[in-house]
């Protein structure tokens, strides 16, 4: 017979539904503390706690004297993209300098010209992938010149790992 108490607690895995694997080579996964509990996952590995590497479904076995219980997770790659060209001319194609992804909980973005001039500088607090705020080819409300930029982009995942990026664009009107 089973008896639920506070030395032998409902069984409640608590991973997320969903996450992403970002800026980062491993990630932890907790299903979380139960006493007297044998933890079987998808990779083998039987401890609370497991260390991953790549993007995929995970799930866990929690098994105790009362029965068994299965929850999982599913890790998504970190994409994002950052263009190497746009073209503000205003026909509603391209118009803007900006990074698309997922994953991302906040990022700085800084444009310099061609001497080391900061152009334009935007911070965000996450991004979808149709876009954040960018850059619309301008430098202090008049058209920037056609030519090569150079862009420095902290990001900030949502696990909290942080990642520059840094590259030329080219502005083509």
């Amino acid at each position: 017979m089973c008896i639920r108490d506070r030395f032998n607690p409902i069984l409640q895995p608590q991973l997320p539904d969903s996450t992403f694997l970002c800026g980062q080579t491993n990630l932890t996964l907790d299903a979380g503390f139960f006493p007297n509990v044998i933890y079987n996952w998808s990779n083998g590995m039987t401890g609370q706690q497991i260390q991953i590497a790549d993007a995929g479904i995970y799930w866990v076995e929690v098994t105790d004297s009362c029965g068994m219980i299965y929850d999982t997770v599913i890790v998504d790659p970190c994409l994002f993209y950052i263009p190497n060209v746009f073209t503000p001319n205003k026909d509603g194609n391209n118009d803007f300098f900006q990074l698309r992804g997922t994953g991302i909980a906040q990022f700085d973005m800084k444009i310099y010209d061609r001497w080391g001039k900061k152009v334009f500088e935007t911070q965000s607090n996450g991004i979808t992938l149709s876009g954040a705020e960018g850059w619309d080819g301008t430098i202090n409300g008049k058209d920037a010149n056609q030519g090569t930029y150079v862009y420095i982009i902290l990001l900030v995942f949502d696990s909290g790992k942080e990642q520059t990026e840094q590259g030329n664009l080219t502005l083509v009107r």
